[in-house]
């Protein structure tokens, strides 16, 4: 921008320069503002139309396999594949669920150890690509230089899931094999996580669609959409993805998430106030995890109720009021999703959380995740636990 002015009598020029790059950078970001935003409204129309076929074609393909003749191996095959797609419309559907809730989506601030986090994901998805991998024939190699970092707060079972996505799309740009790093390190304020592969690499022409939904170079929808969500997860964590790739050289992840302040994280002596005389109610049917929750929840002070299944669960409900319910998804006596269905029945309110095996999550469980305000993987983390408990009383205060 230039304007002519006049200065001591003589002509001059007033020069006004604004580096584009910052320009480009706030378009970039309001660009991908308005993705997000779009993202959330897709995600939740397209989980509302699919949950509406999903129940019908389940229960039409398990009233046929009751009925089928096990000797039609035809139809026993064809019954399979049908029962194995629905499995995947669920679990594609689950993501969606998790997609649209991020418009409002609050992680808690549990304080979390990053390092630790990064190893769990590592573990669990070794035998996905490494099996996948040698099916094919391919050889790739996973190396960790994890250093530790100071905490940062959020959820930790949304920001495994991120590092199970990365990991796997990792995995999936090398069609040859190769090599995957994964590094974890402090700077500046912000814990960063890089997730490097020695695949195809990403093009500059589409490099800014690779979080959008179902958009994926590989043919894959499912990673696409597991992209899109962990950007969304990341997002709702005040954190950043950059991406830097050259085609057929490699792509480098660079996740950014800030460090956990002292006005951030609440202290462990004022979160396990939260806990105190609370009351609690353990529907748990194994004799053992039920005696353990018990004696750790009342050594925090709380008021604890226990019953060894789903119906004996429900009956004290109706006779007691209580602050939070601990169930396991393999209680018996009563399916888990009419069990969560009839507790918010009683108190819509009142906090849920789930205990289930991990791997499975709630996506194979078919219980919608916006009415469960924790998830408990076993084995269970019982250092953990009391703060996401103390967490879960906090937001419901």
């Amino acid at each position: 921008m230039v304007k002519r002015i006049r200065h001591n009598g003589r002509t001059a020029f007033i020069v006004n320069l604004t580096r584009l790059e910052k320009r480009k950078e706030r378009e970039r970001e309001n660009l991908k503002s308005k993705k997000m935003e779009a993202l959330t409204t897709m995600a939740s129309g397209l989980k509302e139309e699919f949950s509406r076929y999903f129940d019908t074609i389940a229960k039409s393909t398990n009233e046929l396999s009751a009925i089928a003749n096990p000797e039609n191996m035809r139809l026993m095959e064809r019954l399979k594949e049908i029962k194995d797609s629905l499995e995947r419309a669920w679990s594609t559907n689950y993501i969606l669920e998790r997609i649209s809730k991020m418009g409002d989506h609050k992680p808690g601030i549990i304080p979390l150890d990053l390092k630790k986090v990064v190893n769990e994901a590592v573990s669990l998805t070794i035998p996905k690509w490494k099996d996948e991998a040698e099916r094919s024939g391919r050889k790739i190699n996973l190396k960790t230089f994890l250093r530790s970092v100071s905490p940062i707060v959020g959820d930790p079972e949304e920001i495994r899931e991120v590092m199970i996505n990365m990991i796997m799309n990792a995995a999936e740009a090398m069609p040859e094999g190769g090599d995957i790093y994964l590094t974890t390190e402090e700077n500046a304020g912000l814990a960063h996580i890089y997730i490097q592969d020695s695949g195809v690499g990403i093009s500059d022409q589409i490099k800014d669609r690779i979080f959008d939904p179902f958009f994926t170079a590989s043919g894959n929808a499912g990673i696409g959409l597991g992209l899109s969500l962990s950007y969304a997860i990341v997002k709702s964590h005040g954190g950043e993805i950059e991406v830097s790739s050259q085609k057929n050289q490699g792509t480098i992840f660079n996740i950014k998430f800030p460090i956990a302040s002292q006005r951030q994280t609440p202290t462990t002596r004022s979160m396990r106030r939260k806990i105190k005389d609370a009351r609690i109610l353990i529907i748990e049917g194994d004799d053992i995890i039920r005696e353990l929750l018990s004696q750790l929840l009342m050594s925090k002070g709380c008021r604890v109720t226990t019953a060894d299944s789903g119906l004996e669960g429900l009956s004290l409900l109706e006779k007691k009021k209580f602050e939070l319910i601990i169930a396991d998804t393999e209680t018996s006596g009563i399916d888990e999703r009419i069990l969560v269905k009839k507790i918010k029945r009683v108190d819509r309110k009142l906090p849920l959380a789930l205990i289930t095996e991990r791997g499975t999550g709630l996506r194979h469980k078919r219980i919608q995740r916006s009415a469960v305000e924790l998830i408990i993987m076993k084995p269970i983390d019982m250092n953990n636990l009391v703060k996401q408990v103390s967490e879960v009383l906090t937001n419901r205060q």
